[in-house]
């Protein structure tokens, strides 16, 4: 867990779902599991990256209406 982090991650559903089918694809059709490991710790990396200053990037905006949280 990261120490001193004032913020917080949460996943959307769609993305676990869609990182869950690229890692399938790569162990089981390409039947690489090293280049499937070394995805998902490169998408975490950058993720907790940047988690510490995340209005240091440019934001998304989606075309969805959200809720003000």
């Amino acid at each position: 867990m990261i120490q001193n982090n004032p913020y917080s991650i949460e996943y959307l559903p769609l993305f676990e779902e869609d990182l869950q089918k690229i890692i399938n694809y790569i162990l089981f059709k390409l039947q690489n599991k090293s280049a499937a490991l070394k995805l998902v710790n490169d998408i975490e990396s950058a993720i907790l990256k940047r988690s510490y200053n995340p209005t240091s990037y440019h934001p998304f905006h989606s075309k969805k209406l959200r809720k003000d949280t």
